[in-house]
């Protein structure tokens, strides 16, 4: 799929707001790191941006609904990039404690750093895209 300039911004202050969301979604993990039974949340955006991006190509064989109640299977999946919004999951399938609860500390440290690092990468890349906008209108349209 191909984006313009403007969706590819939207596209990136999206992954910004997501890098937010991860950190706050992180930080809410360490402070309940010593609460009994709590599950670690986790957000969920580049695998859906992805999906977005390169769309599965559509099945030869596609169900057919003669009812609302019906599920369907085989129905490509179109969602388009600026569509795409984090969301938080909650990972209920580990246990790491014999607390109940699955918040491991080295593993928090560790997302904190790649989400900081993913932060910098698209800040740095939204700065840029904004200061050659801002090139093309100081030379009025001519780059």
């Amino acid at each position: 799929m191909s984006l313009d300039t403007m969706q590819v911004m939207e596209v990136m202050h999206r992954s910004l707001d997501a890098t937010d969301l991860r950190q706050t979604v992180i930080a809410n993990n360490i402070a309940n790191i010593d609460v009994p039974n709590y599950k670690r949340k986790g957000v969920r955006f580049e695998s859906t941006l992805s999906r977005a991006l390169h769309p599965e190509p559509s099945p030869r064989f596609i169900s057919k609904k003669t009812r609302v109640t019906h599920i369907g299977f085989g129905e490509p999946e179109n969602i388009h990039p600026n569509d795409v919004n984090p969301g938080i999951e909650v990972e209920i399938e580990t246990e790491y404690r014999n607390d109940g609860s699955n918040v491991d500390i080295d593993h928090e440290m560790g997302e904190i750093r790649k989400n900081a690092e993913l932060y910098e990468v698209v800040a740095a890349r939204v700065a840029s895209m904004y200061s050659m906008i801002n090139n093309v209108i100081q030379r009025g349209g001519t780059v």
